[in-house]
């Protein structure tokens, strides 16, 4: 089943095993620290705060369309605000 995995995700994290795994999780664990997940929530309310006062009431969209330019708005906040540090 993981090769399968594999084939579709590539061999990152979450296909990886034994030192490659050790390796890459080691790479991402920096970006799950506490202190960055809460200024990830800050900058998530900020930005879905401001994406909701743009939705009027009555019309129909697309909302996997409204829900990449919402999280591609995040990243780019949080990008902008950390230098691009991750």
């Amino acid at each position: 089943m993981l090769e399968r995995a594999r084939v579709l995700l590539g061999d990152g994290l979450l296909t990886s095993e034994g030192d490659h795994h050790r390796r890459q999780r080691r790479l991402v664990q920096p970006a799950f620290h506490r202190d960055r997940l809460a200024g990830y929530g800050a900058i998530m309310v900020e930005r879905t705060a401001m994406v909701r006062e743009q939705w009027k009431s009555g019309p129909t969209f697309d909302v996997l369309q409204e829900m990449m330019r919402l999280t591609l708005a995040i990243v780019a906040k949080y990008v902008v605000q950390h230098g691009g540090r991750f």
